[in-house]
């Protein structure tokens, strides 16, 4: 069945050039119609209104209704088979558009072509069946509109992400960044079914984690501790996990349900304030738009996992000034650990209120609650300096659980108010608060330490977290020398208060037996956290002011520099229960960046950085202040490019950076004059960690997915009196190497269908401490990917994780007693999403 689009009102249109844009169609498809002559003569006609610009919202979902909108928004005639759009989906499209631009963007990563006819119109196209279809050549879209001021211009769908606002706070392309990124789009984490980080990164080069105590991805249950991430071997720590922009601080495990890409900027991270020299992991909410769209999924896999999830967006009255989001997920899992398991309860709104054409109101919520029982891990033994496993299987509980369940809770909320002051400049207001919990309770767990045989302990932990964050902000766009140039300039307030207490007891010691099996938990009685007395409290607060200034300037045609610096003013208190001493510490930090990007053809672009950055500690120096904070400087050169009409895109990166200021332990101080031991540090370690990073993700020709990421790298400590002096940091791996392959048939008979693959290569890791230096096997696993588009309104997809079922430690810790993780079994997880029009 033929379909032809065509808009009915200039209603649709904004403005006096919208209309004349509508009449010069009309006249033009009226010439067509009359005669050849005249047909002849609507040609410049037709050509006119092909070209004029047009302002188009299309949301992300059904590729047939989309190009409905567009034809509708834009007043072009376009033709197609309904049987060409069926299960065929895009991001949507915002901003100033021609009609041909309008078109390429939608059609991005479905196949299909957009066909110019001499009348004026458009028809779209199947190249490989459609034998009557006029082949376009590649064509490059140089539009550089934006969804609105201060966004992002629309995505293209797939695995391959063009444009970032976190790294700059404005919206640049990739290439026009002069740093590392690395994009985590929404149809990637959905076609890998990602709910969480850790799955979600794993093909980003250089990114990590080290997350002790916390079980790695799908089917692991939770962990005592939540999972910490590193990036190029170091540790983000807490404010290196932020939402939009802002510190969450989060307690919990984040389901990524809410989150429409996840952006990892690598390397100094100063620009926000205090933080990771490594760089940070920045989560961007989904955000209401006008048009209806809306899905709902189904998920089933092994260990008894089930999961719903639905979303849904719009406008939310007539005149679509007032748009809506949700999201809303609950899933329940046992694991393939006996005993463990957890229920994870995601909620999610968004509203959106344009007050009118200059102002904007965006507020976020979310709530996300967890309860679980806490795999503990493993024990192991080091023989030869390599951790070596008892001969358990994977599914056995190095421990016990009774009726009483660990909880985390997380409530936030974030408000923009965004004002554009005239066509170049725009200021913007927002405030973020993130509250979050964590109560613990570990009733029996078994430990193992050298020479003295297993211990079975039990423990509690309760932390509070509260953390919020105001931010004013002005960017535009200013004329000097002949050419436009971008600055931002911003001032902010951030203030974190954390309250940690915990208590253990022993439940038994000194058990000397063959093997860990023989430890007979089920003898003991089941610990409550009644029962367990919480001996220490920990309070902790920050304040936090800081004003920053940015410019991009632009050289020349193909040549930007960016410049930016911010100075941050800190205060830091943390004091215990029961005690009168109160530490605290007050620092000015100066952070800097500048860059240097320059394209040298429309594939291939290079850049240069320099930045620094700061991260606050809590060791106590001998007198028992807290420290300075450790600082940071890195350099990186990398190559950035675009092929295939820019559907894939590549970048190579080679980096030095260097931790200075570092705690170590005071070489004076080992040992007070009674013999006891000190616990006193001092600032001195410096650490350096040299590097090459790839990363390839797109899609190269029709249905063709490709996404790699490898790292290789070099760490050690340097500082001569530093007892890690030689040694990497813990945990850390000299090569990681991952990739994906997906195909989805474009022809019958098995159009719709997709096969493809995952490979995840880690090296060794090595626990390198003060007391330990020892070594973790690495790993290689293999997933498979099976999708089905071919049912219309319908998506299914089966990811087979560890198809060879691999027996290897996921996640490890520094000390051999408890605490390693084996990555999942051979399992399954299948998910069904129907998509509403």
């Amino acid at each position: 069945m033929k379909h032809r689009m065509f808009t009915k009102a200039a209603k649709h249109q904004a403005g006096k050039a919208a209309r004349s844009t509508e009449l010069v169609k009309a006249i033009a498809h009226a010439l067509a119609g009359s005669s050849p002559a005249l047909a002849l003569a609507a040609a410049p006609i037709a050509v006119y209104a092909q070209n004029a610009v047009n302002t188009v919202s299309i949301p992300p979902g059904k590729l047939g209704t989309a190009l409905n909108l567009f034809a509708e928004q834009s007043g072009a005639v376009v033709y197609f088979d309904a049987s060409l759009t069926d299960g065929k989906t895009t991001p949507g499209l915002n901003g100033e558009y021609r009609v041909l631009e309008g078109l390429l963007q939608l059609l991005a990563g479905s196949g299909l072509q957009a066909v110019s006819e001499s009348d004026g119109s458009f028809r779209i196209v199947n190249p490989v069946s459609d034998e009557d279809a006029m082949t376009l050549g590649p064509i490059r879209v140089e539009s550089t509109a934006e969804a609105r001021f201060g966004d992002a211009q629309a995505e293209s769908g797939g695995y391959k992400a063009g444009f970032q606002t976190t790294a700059t706070k404005l919206a640049l392309s990739l290439r026009e960044t002069p740093q590392a990124l690395s994009v985590v789009t929404r149809d990637s984490m959905d076609a890998r079914q990602a709910n969480d980080i850790y799955t979600a990164t794993e093909l980003s080069a250089g990114v990590g984690d080290f997350g002790w105590w916390a079980p790695p991805g799908p089917f692991g249950g939770r962990g005592r501790e939540t999972n910490l991430y590193s990036i190029r071997n170091q540790s983000v720590g807490t404010y290196g996990l932020r939402s939009d922009g802002f510190s969450i601080a989060s307690t919990s495990t984040i389901d990524l349900a809410a989150y429409e890409r996840v952006e990892v900027v690598k390397g100094p991270s100063g620009f926000y304030g205090q933080g990771s020299l490594g760089g940070f992991i920045n989560l961007v909410r989904k955000k209401p738009q006008e048009a209806f769209t809306a899905n709902i999924s189904g998920h089933a896999g092994s260990y008894n996992t089930y999961r719903t999830e639905a979303n849904i967006t719009g406008a939310l009255n007539q005149d679509k000034s007032l748009r809506g989001q949700l999201t809303a997920a609950y899933e329940t899992e046992d694991s393939f650990v006996d005993e463990i398991g957890s229920d994870t309860t995601l909620f999610a709104p968004s509203i959106e209120k344009i007050i009118n054409d200059r102002t904007r109101v965006l507020l976020q919520v979310l709530y996300q609650r967890d309860e679980y029982n806490v795999n503990y891990g493993n024990t192991v033994k080091v023989e030869d300096g390599r951790v070596v496993a008892f001969d358990t299987p994977r599914s056995y509980l190095f421990g016990i659980h009774g009726d009483e369940k660990s909880v985390d809770e997380t409530i936030g909320a974030n408000l923009k108010i965004d004002h554009e002051l005239s066509d170049r400049w725009l200021a913007s207001l927002l405030w973020q608060n993130n509250d979050s919990s964590r109560s613990v309770i570990q009733p029996g767990y078994g430990s193992c330490y050298a020479g003295y045989g297993f211990a079975i302990l039990a423990d509690a932990r309760d932390v509070d977290s509260d953390h919020w964050a105001g931010e004013l902000r002005l960017q535009g766009k200013f004329n000097a020398l002949g050419r436009e140039h971008q600055l931002v300039v911003g001032l902010q307030r951030n203030e974190w208060d954390e309250l940690f207490a915990n208590g253990y007891q022993y439940v038994d010691s000194y058990l000397y037996v063959d093997h860990p099996t023989d430890l007979d938990f089920a003898s003991y009685d089941i610990v409550t956290r009644a029962d367990i007395p919480f001996t220490f409290h920990r309070f902790t607060e920050q304040r936090n002011d800081a004003v920053y200034a940015q410019a991009v300037f632009e050289l020349q045609d193909r040549t930007k520099l960016l410049i930016n610096t911010r100075y941050d003013q800190l205060d830091q208190k943390r004091w215990q229960k029961g005690s009168d001493e109160v530490f605290e510490n007050s620092v000015n930090a100066s952070t800097y960046r500048i860059g240097l990007a320059h394209e040298f053809n429309s594939e291939i672009s290079a850049y240069l950085t320099y930045g620094t950055s700061f991260d606050p500690v809590r060791a106590e120096g001998r007198d028992g202040q807290i420290l300075d904070p450790i600082e940071g400087i890195g350099y990186e050169f990398g190559l950035k490019s675009e092929w295939f009409d820019e559907k894939l895109g590549a970048t190579l990166a080679v980096y030095r950076q260097e931790l200075d200021n570092r705690p170590i332990t005071d070489p004076a101080s080992l040992f007070a004059n009674d013999g006891t031991r000190e616990t006193c540090d001092m600032s001195a370690g410096l650490h350096r960690s040299d590097g090459i990073e790839m990363e390839i993700a797109g899609e190269p020709m029709p249905g063709l997915t490709v996404v790699a990421a490898a790292n290789w790298s070099d760490n050690e400590y340097l500082d001569s009196d530093d007892p890690l002096k030689g040694k990497p940091e813990v945990g850390s791996a000299d090569e990681q190497f991952s990739f994906l392959i997906h195909y989805e048939f474009q022809g019958e008979p098995l159009s719709g269908f997709g096969i493809g693959t995952t490979y995840v290569r880690l090296g060794d890791r090595r626990m390198a401490s003060q007391w330990n230096d020892f070594r973790v096997d690495g790993y290689e696993r293999v997933d498979l990917n099976l999708s089905y588009k071919g049912l219309p309104d319908w998506d299914f997809s089966l990811n087979v994780r560890n198809l060879f079922d691999k027996k290897y430690f996921e996640r490890v810790r520094y000390t051999p007693g408890n605490g390693y993780f084996y990555g999942s079994p051979l399992s399954a997880l299948f998910k069904a999403t129907y998509h509403f029009d």
